[in-house]
């Protein structure tokens, strides 16, 4: 795991101490760390764009080379060549988690509090003059300063850079003597902060060598 400097809010929410079971939430410039149990099953979403070579019928093509656009019928001679499948674009990779979260000696430190710290990571943060900065990693930033967030899941995921896009909190109606919940639900889902190469994406699940 990456180094950082100490942690000001630390929440160690792991039933176990073994690192390959746990779900590791680091954001430097918020001073946050969360610890959590690795959910039973992780899944990550990878997509690519694709579109049909331009022009797409033979009535484009001869229009753009300026000839006179022939059709049969009223119906348009589409070229079988002209609609290969070109790649265009992939999409950044989605890591939806479900988290739970179960108070042994304090609700209000071991369920609200670290649920509340990761729908923070999806807020973005008031600068100067009333002005939002957004969440994440912020290069260039009028307000100066990335609030860059870190993601291990076990041995499985350790991605160095992700923008947290959707924090649902669930919390039981069950109440500790103080008028917390005992436990709760966070799921939320977190998107890598750009399209990662074939050779990134290797090395951040640890399967350079395949």
């Amino acid at each position: 795991m990456a180094e950082s400097g100490p942690m000001r809010y630390s929440y160690f929410c792991s039933k176990t101490t073994n690192p390959n079971y746990h779900v590791h939430i680091k954001c430097p410039g918020m001073g946050l760390e969360i610890i959590a149990d690795m959910p039973e099953e992780t899944n990550t979403a990878v997509g690519s764009e694709w579109e049909a070579m331009l022009p797409n019928s033979l009535a484009d093509a001869s229009a753009a080379a300026g000839g006179l656009a022939k059709t049969i019928a009223g119906t348009n001679l589409v070229s079988q060549a002209l609609s290969q499948q070109v790649w265009v674009n992939s999409s950044p990779i989605e890591i939806p988690i479900t988290l739970q979260f179960a108070a042994v000696e304090n609700a209000y430190k071991e369920v609200v509090q670290p649920m509340r710290a990761l729908e923070k990571l999806a807020l973005p943060e008031l600068g100067i003059g009333g002005l939002l900065y957004s969440p994440g990693p912020s290069r260039g930033s009028i307000a100066g300063g990335s609030l860059e967030v870190e993601l291990y899941i076990g041995n499985l995921l350790i991605i160095p850079s992700v923008i947290l896009i959707n924090a649902s909190s669930t919390f039981s109606s069950r109440l500790d003597k103080e008028g917390w919940p005992i436990s709760g639900r966070s799921d939320i889902t977190f998107r890598t902060d750009r399209v990662l190469s074939r050779g990134e994406w290797a090395k951040m699940t640890n399967t350079q060598d395949d």
